[in-house]
């Protein structure tokens, strides 16, 4: 329910801020006795009334315009106001709950985790407090105190044509629905059926949660992580960057590298007329401390069978774009663009994931390629080997690094 009332809750606090100094109402006339001739009202009522009487009566009842509040809109609104205020002192109080209790779990959940729940949280709660004294401002206004409690069994015309009361009716039906409609994200419309590319997405956000365990996120101004994306639809080229206290990763999803501006760029990307410049997965690594790019591993999701990839033989065989990743890789900015980059490979390692376990740990050495098993497994089994193969090529990276690190001079 808080879902629903968060999503309408900017038209309903404008609507309610609105309704509090302008409610709707009606001119009634209402009748007075009076005495006397002078500056006394007359209409059709007096006047029957009068002549009813023969004039044998001292006073006359006058008309007199008032302004009514008690109209079936408000009725209605107080209504509305009543079943509001339940729900929000209920929520309010189930919030401060869960606030108590992520304070007592602290160390439960990721880190993104943690900082995305606090954060929805309190902005549940403002949310939730600011429609709460909005209503309570309406319900000690002197209008509202003279609107019964009567409900209408209809919903009057102009319910619906004042915008103001119309939102507030809108999300009343919405809160009362017993009917719930879950819609699919159109980016979606067009890739449910394509496994394979369901199968990279699984992929790319198994990895971020693996990679979560070990690295912090990067939540600098502008980060999905700062703006407390958990997960967004994996557009080509989404990237997400992690970091311990020697490197800084960056992930990144079917990106084409064929930018020489890049970290990474594939120089020849032709095999057998195939193009091979758009990996599934890349992890580029950088030294934390002067924030030079140091190396990088490609990762390759597979949805099929071992042999119908693997094989060199097969006229499906993948072999060719593994090998084309690590022959083919650039990079002008490897070691701040040192001499050394021209004979250095800047991908250290291909890993081609499959869900087929009778591929796990098949290789080919001389390309430093990989295959890992990688599927929903018990105990996560599949993705710590998998996480395990990642480490040892990050520490390969850092140890390189180490290594040509006093021979790049003044650039470290």
């Amino acid at each position: 329910d808080f879902f629903i009332i968060k999503k309408y809750s900017r038209q309903v606090l404008s609507a309610l801020t609105d309704i509090a100094e302008n409610p709707r109402f009606e001119i009634k006339t209402r009748y007075r006795m009076s005495t006397g001739m002078k500056n006394v009202a007359f209409d059709a009522v007096t006047a029957r009334r009068y002549a009813s009487r023969a004039g044998s009566e001292s006073w006359f009842m006058t008309p007199e315009k008032v302004v009514n509040y008690d109209i079936p809109d408000n009725r209605i609104l107080k209504r509305m106001i009543s079943d509001y205020e339940g729900r929000l002192l209920d929520f309010i109080e189930k919030i401060k709950e869960q606030q108590a209790e992520e304070k007592r779990h602290h160390h439960h959940g990721t880190p993104v985790y943690r900082q995305t729940m606090s954060k929805n949280l309190q902005d549940f709660h403002v949310v939730a407090s600011k429609l709460k004294r909005m209503a309570a401002a309406i319900k000690t206004s002197k209008w509202f105190a003279s609107v019964s409690d009567a409900w209408e069994q209809y919903i009057p015309h102009s319910v619906i044509m004042d915008t103001r009361y119309n939102a507030l009716y809108q999300l009343y039906m919405k809160l009362n629905s017993k009917e719930y409609h879950v819609r699919m994200d159109p980016r979606f419309s067009y890739t449910w059926k394509q496994s394979s590319y369901m199968y990279e997405m699984w992929c790319f956000v198994k990895l971020m949660r693996l990679i979560l365990k070990s690295y912090d996120p990067d939540i600098s101004e502008g980060s999905p992580f700062a703006q407390g994306k958990l997960f967004e639809f994996l557009d080509s080229g989404t990237s997400y960057k992690f970091s311990d206290d020697e490197v800084v990763v960056e992930m990144l999803f079917d990106r084409a590298l064929s930018d020489t501006e890049d970290l990474l760029y594939m120089a020849t990307h032709s095999e057998k007329g195939r193009n091979h410049n758009k990996p599934d997965i890349v992890l580029n690594v950088s030294d934390k401390a002067s924030g030079m790019y140091i190396g990088s591993m490609i990762l390759e999701c597979k949805y099929r069978k071992i042999n119908s990839f693997w094989n060199q033989e097969n006229s499906r065989s993948s072999r060719g774009q593994f090998e084309t990743y690590y022959n083919n890789s650039r990079s002008r900015r490897l070691y701040g663009g040192d001499p050394l980059k021209d004979t250095v490979r800047p991908v250290f390692a291909v890993i081609v994931l499959t869900p087929d376990t009778l591929g796990d740990g098949k290789e080919d050495a001389d390309f430093r390629i990989t295959a890992k098993a990688f599927k929903p497994s018990e105990n996560d089994e599949l993705g710590g080997s998998v996480m395990q193969r990642i480490s040892e090529v990050i520490g390969q990276i850092k140890a390189q690094y180490q290594r040509v690190k006093p021979i790049l001079g003044t650039q470290v």
